[in-house]
Formats: structure tokens, sequence, C-alpha cells
């Protein structure tokens, strides 16, 4: 997962830099921020890889994680305060 990400901030991003324009990087950038807000936080390997069943799953894997989260952090604070 972090040779992805860093191949991303050493490769992917300085290309894309060098072949497109600000206006498009600027709109790409709220797509992206967009799409971060449904985006799952976790993966969810039995949720089937077509565009469409990821779009129809992702916000509500995105609920479920941040619930699945808020409720680890609740506990693991309440188990510190014993």
């Amino acid at each position: 997962m972090l040779a992805h990400a860093e191949a991303e901030e050493t490769e992917v991003f300085p290309r894309l830099r060098e072949v497109t324009g600000r206006e498009d990087l600027e709109r790409m950038g709220k797509v992206l921020g967009l799409a971060k807000k449904v985006a799952p936080t976790h993966p969810h390997p039995n949720v089937p890889t077509s565009a469409t069943a990821k779009a129809i799953a992702g916000p509500m894997a995105k609920v479920i994680d941040l619930t699945r989260d808020a409720i680890r952090d609740a506990l693991e604070k309440v188990g510190t305060e014993r």
C-alpha cells in the first residue's frame, strides 16, 4: 500500500503535472476530494470489482467503516480509563 502511494508521489503526479493544464488539475482535485468523501476507509474484498458495484457499495461501506472505527476508538478509550 505504501509503495503505491510512493509511486503516485514520485512518478504519477509529477508526470500528470507535466502533461495536464492547471485548470484540469484543479478540476481533477475537486473530483478526487468528492470521491474521498464517499470512499470506504478500509478494504472490502467481497465487493464486486465493477464500477457500478463500487459506486453503489462505496458510500454504504464508508458509513460502516466510520461507525466501526468510532466504536473501536470508544472501546479503546473506555479500556484505558479503567
